[in-house]
């Protein structure tokens, strides 16, 4: 007799786990990023999020996950053996999303609310190098940082806690979307960011040598002030350089200092540094005539507007509006005669505001030159260029309260304005050779987009000063020496001949033509 057997049909037990996307991983992302993106696979919420990542034996777990507020900048709560399990990558990476922990004196302040940029947010890209203060621009867009929602104007708080990541990369307030390709559902695979990523690398390799020398220097101005001798002061380093133009820039610069060398110029291994010295400050000589002050040497005369626009104006702006025009008419007259006649043409046909148009390409060296201006000068429309200035150059302004060396207090303001000029008109030459070196770009590409960016510092030199301002302790500023072969190599990539001034005067033309047909 057959007995009746019944089989129940039971699985077998599976491993619970976790979806993740290889391709979702830009390099050098944030744990705000690496989280967001675990957390939007797994519909996840930061309670279970800190379930899985924050470590047992710190004490606190349980008091977390009932409530998480835990800070992103800082690794010591987080599990990284097992971050880095379920989402495949090196504890190397996983140790990079948390970028402070690589600081060893902590001097790089990390700003505690998101900090993101627009266009790597749509790709879902963030890094913790755009939570620094000192990064102001993406260095892949040049777009500005932003800390604050467009919509709503809120904050997002860079830490793990419910709000933030109830809907990852999404503003608490107002439920803004920053990373649209996050839930588009088209979307196979969320664009990388272009080339050249290595610049998180530099960032952090510069700020690791600024707080590893921090003590030595500190250690020599120290020194310096018990002998009765003026402190060095230096410039910020340029997150946007290599790491090893600044180490080269502080070595040569101790060089001197410590050897008490006054040669003019002295050679490194990247740079040529060059060392100026201010004489004592004179009086004021009385002249008769404007004539005789004119041929008097170091007399500097202010030019003011009929309108008296410029009488508004502070004197420190005014005396660095004297130094902007003494560059402009150097680039005009020597580097840019050649193409004198495509600058002033360009100027005068493209007579409407130009934020926000895309156009065909015109001559490079034109397109670098009205740019550079209307940057400095604070002028959207091109033809404003050719009558004098009758509004406050923001663009000088702005360099002003950003980018201007602060000084001792025991200095004269004739010091103070002697540094700066020479810090602006540096500045002023490195900032031409990128707009140049962008409108040759845009001639590659074959249009021009016509927005206002915040200018890249790649050329930006380093500077130091020294000294008293007193005779026996003149103030001395070393710098780098701009790459004046360099800026002409570019100018001479677009030769002005009688082709190029036809072509300029025919995409000019094609401009003005299909501007007025839009309107």
């Amino acid at each position: 007799m057959n007995v009746a057997r019944i089989f129940l049909d039971e699985p077998p037990p599976l491993e619970r786990g976790w979806c993740w996307r290889d391709d979702w991983v830009h390099g050098f992302d944030s744990a705000y990023a690496l989280l967001s993106k675990f957390a939007m696979l797994n519909a996840l919420n930061a309670a279970e999020l800190a379930q899985l990542f924050i470590r047992r034996d710190c004490g606190k777990k349980t008091a977390i996950v009932r409530s998480p507020t835990v800070d992103l900048r800082h690794s010591a709560l987080f599990d990284l053996a097992q971050m880095a399990r379920l989402l495949r990558l090196e504890t190397q990476q996983i140790q990079q999303a948390f970028l402070p922990e690589h600081l060893e004196n902590g001097r790089r302040r990390f700003r505690d609310v998101l900090c993101w940029c627009p266009q790597c947010a749509r790709t879902g890209f963030h890094s913790s190098a755009f939570q620094l203060e000192v990064v102001r621009s993406c260095p892949v867009h040049g777009d500005p940082i932003r800390t604050c929602c467009k919509t709503c104007g809120a904050v997002i708080p860079y830490q793990l806690q419910m709000a933030v990541f109830t809907q990852p990369f999404c503003c608490p307030a107002c439920h803004a979307d920053l990373a649209p390709a996050f839930r588009d559902p088209k979307e196979r695979l969320l664009a990388a960011i272009p080339p050249r990523t290595n610049w998180i690398s530099d960032l952090a390799t510069l700020c690791a040598f600024d707080d590893r020398t921090m003590p030595t220097q500190q250690e020599i101005i120290r020194r310096r002030t018990r002998d009765g001798l003026a402190p060095v002061v230096f410039a910020s380093s340029n997150w946007q350089r290599p790491a090893s133009d600044y180490s080269v820039f502080i070595d040569s610069v101790w060089q001197v200092v410590e050897t008490k060398q006054g040669s003019a110029h002295l050679s490194g291994t990247h740079a040529t540094l060059v060392v100026a010295s201010k004489g004592p400050s004179e009086l004021p000589i009385r002249c008769k005539s404007r004539r005789a002050a004119r041929r008097l040497p170091g007399i500097r005369r202010t030019k003011v507007s009929k309108s008296g626009t410029k009488n508004a104006w502070d004197e420190q702006l005014r005396l660095s509006y004297l130094v902007y025009g003494a560059v402009r008419r150097h680039l005009w007259r020597h580097l840019l005669k050649a193409h004198q006649y495509c600058i002033t043409s360009a100027a005068k046909h493209l007579d409407w505001r130009l934020e926000g148009f895309s156009t065909a390409t015109i001559c490079p060296v034109a397109e670098a030159f009205l740019r550079w201006r209307m940057h400095w000068e604070g002028i959207g429309t091109p033809t404003n260029l050719l009558t004098p200035q009758v509004t406050m150059p923001s663009g000088l302004a702005g360099w002003l309260g950003t980018h201007a060396p602060i000084c001792p207090l025991c200095w004269t303001r004739t010091a103070e304005q002697w540094v700066s000029d020479h810090v602006l008109g540096q500045h002023a030459i490195a900032t031409f050779r990128t707009f140049l070196e962008s409108a040759l770009a845009e001639q590659r590409a074959g249009r021009i987009a016509w927005h206002s960016v915040i200018v890249s510092a790649h050329h930006l030199p380093y500077w130091a000063i020294v000294g008293r301002d007193t005779v026996a302790d003149p103030v001395t500023l070393f710098s780098e020496n701009g790459d004046t072969s360099t800026l002409h190599a570019l100018i001479r990539q677009t030769p002005s001949t009688v082709q190029h001034q036809q072509w300029h005067r025919d995409s000019l033309h094609a401009i003005q033509c299909g501007a007025t047909a839009g309107a």
